[in-house]
This record gives structure tokens, sequence and C-alpha cells, in this order.
């Protein structure tokens, strides 16, 4: 590939500069807010429940396409040029193209394991741990082979925008790399969606019957009160994944057909859209600590520290050694009025004369 493939278009300095600082924001919260989400997840036994496998794909997708994708874009922004060649731009398209069809497909797949709990609950104690490992082992595997395509020639990771990180060749004249946009566009994002649609539909079809069969009593329960929360959980983590991947998709298909000329050669259209997707892997722990108690207890559980918790309980009680001398004390005493009022050792206590 020719080098000048390689060099950043003209754009503005402040450009470059945003970019730059929004790439490493991206890093550092991505990378922090994963990395806590994982440790609570595997750490805080108060919130083990089936859905932690989920979450944990979900966590460390983000967490992969932070830290092993997002430095090199940095990188080679803040030099405004791509450093690391044609095999260094094919690893961070493919990661990064791994990562995002992770998610989606994670999301697909709580979306269906919901339904499956709620509307078929047939022989769930039997199977449910086993169905959950089946799911994310597939959304991972589907997730591996399409991102493996553009690698083994259909489409190819080219520099995008920029020419300062890499994604698939959607501005190609050729016909075989556009059909596997088609192809991407429809397995990646309308099967997906498909999916989720049908099985919240179901879903809520179903709380819905079932709570005016039990209208006093699920309406309080605590189960359908769990219910409502994971739905509007996973519901919020569809909006924020359609907002921050419809724009780039968009720029995508324009690209791929009739309105290509709208954005060849501008930079900022192709750009922004590129920057807010990139915001995909850092909101998914805020979802999680923003409506979820069970995550916001133990992330303070996580960071309290222990000597001073302890310094501070002891502001207002007694040392154990002085709490051991007390004991000590109120032990003996209540040991001498014990036997000043037993009369058969009453004679041991009278004063000698």
């Amino acid at each position: 590939m020719n080098k000048s493939v390689w060099k950043a278009e003209e754009w503005s300095h402040l450009g470059y500069n945003l970019t730059a600082t929004w790439l490493f924001s991206c890093f550092i919260l991505g990378t922090t807010l994963n990395i806590i989400c994982l440790v609570i997840l595997f750490k805080i036994k108060s919130i083990s429940t089936n859905m932690n496998p989920f979450f944990i794909s979900l966590s460390g997708a983000d967490l992969a396409v932070s830290v092993l994708a997002t430095p090199f874009s940095f990188i080679s922004t803040v030099s405004r040029e791509w450093l690391f060649g044609e095999s260094g731009c094919t690893w961070y398209g493919f990661i990064s193209y791994f990562a995002g069809l992770t998610q989606i497909t994670t999301i697909a797949g709580i979306s269906f394991e919901r339904y499956l709990t709620v509307v078929k609950p047939f022989n769930i104690a039997t199977s449910n741990s086993r169905r959950t490992g089946v799911i994310i082992g597939f959304c991972w595997l589907y997730s591996l082979i399409m991102s493996l395509l553009p690698v083994l020639g259909w489409n190819r990771y080219v520099p995008e925008a920029t020419k300062t990180w890499c994604s698939i060749d959607f501005l190609t004249n050729n016909k075989t790399a556009k059909s596997y946009i088609i192809f991407m566009f429809t397995s990646t994002l309308i099967l997906p969606f498909t999916i989720i649609i049908f099985s919240y539909f179901c879903l809520l079809r179903r709380v819905r019957k079932q709570a005016r069969q039990t209208s006093a009593t699920l309406g309080k329960g605590t189960t359908a009160v769990l219910e409502k929360r994971l739905i509007l959980m996973i519901s919020t983590m569809v909006i924020c994944f359609v907002a921050a991947w419809t724009p780039y998709a968009v720029v995508v298909l324009m690209g791929t057909f009739k309105y290509r000329h709208l954005i060849e050669g501008n930079i900022t259209a192709q750009t922004l859209p590129s920057l807010f997707a990139k915001l995909s892997n850092c909101y998914n722990p805020l979802i999680y600590l923003g409506l979820n108690k069970q995550f916001q207890e133990a992330l303070i559980n996580l960071f309290r520290i222990p000597e001073t918790s302890s310094f501070l309980s002891r502001l207002g009680t007694p040392s154990r050694r002085e709490q051991g001398k007390s004991s000590r004390a109120g032990d003996e005493s209540m040991e001498l009025r014990s036997k000043r009022d037993d009369p058969s050792t009453s004679h041991h206590l009278q004063p000698s004369k």
C-alpha cells in the first residue's frame, strides 16, 4: 500500500488536538470503568446473578478495545499520521470491529436469554447456566468470524478519515467489498436488533399479562421489581448503542451507495460519527452503576478503606485493650456480687475480726 495512504489529510490543528483529547479520555475512562466493573463482578459475591456472565462479556469486550486499540489511534493522532503500518491497521480495525460486534451480539443475547427465562421458563433449573455459556460463546464466535472476513479478503481494513485510525473500506468502488458491507449491515445490525425487538415485545407482553393476573402481588413482589429494573438497564444499553453507532452506520451506508460524494474528502463528516462511536466502550459501566443499586453498594464497599473505617469507628468507642480491661473488670465485679449474694459462700466474704 502506498505510504501516502498513511499520511493524515489536511485538517485544523484544533481538530487534531480535540480528537487526541477525546481519544485519550476514551482510553482512560474505558480502561478504568471496565476494570472496576470486572473487579466488582468477580470479587463482590453479593451481586452474583445469572446475568453476571453477560456483563463480564460486555466489560471484557469494552476493555479490549480500550487497551488494545485506542492507544494506537491516540498516538497516531498526536503524530498526525498512522505509525503502525498495514499490519497495525489491520490489527486496529479487527479489534475495534470485533469488540463492537461483541457488544451488540451480547446485548441481543441478553435479550434472548431473558425471553427464554420469563416467556419460556420450562426446564430452566437444569439448563440456565449452560444455556448462558452457549449464548455468550456463540456471540464471541459469531463476532470473531465476521471481523476476520475483511482480513481474509472480503473487504479490508484501511485508514479512515484523518488517516490516524482504521476501519473497513466503505469508500471503495469494488463491488465485492461493497457486498461485504451490505452483508455486514444485515447480519450485524438488522439481525441483532430484530432479536432484541422480538424478545422485548414478548417479554413485556408476558410481564403485563402476569401483572393483570396478580395485580396486587406482582406489582410489589421482589422478582417483578428486579425484572423491571433489569429491563430498564438493558433497554438503556440498547438505546445508548443505537445512539453511538447510528451516525457512523449512516456514514458507512452513504459511502457505500449513491451519496458518497457528500462525505468523500469531508474529514469532519467522517470523523465526528467515528469519534462518537468510540465512546461505546465507556457507557456500559456507567449504566451498570447508574441503574443498579447492587453495583452502587458494591462500588462503595470496594473503595472503602478498612483502616479509615476502623479509625472512624474507634473515635466514639474505647480501644480494644480498654474494652478488654473493662470486660474483665465487669466479669470480676459480677463474680464478687454473685458470691456475696450466695448464702453458701457469704461467710467467706465477711471481714475478719
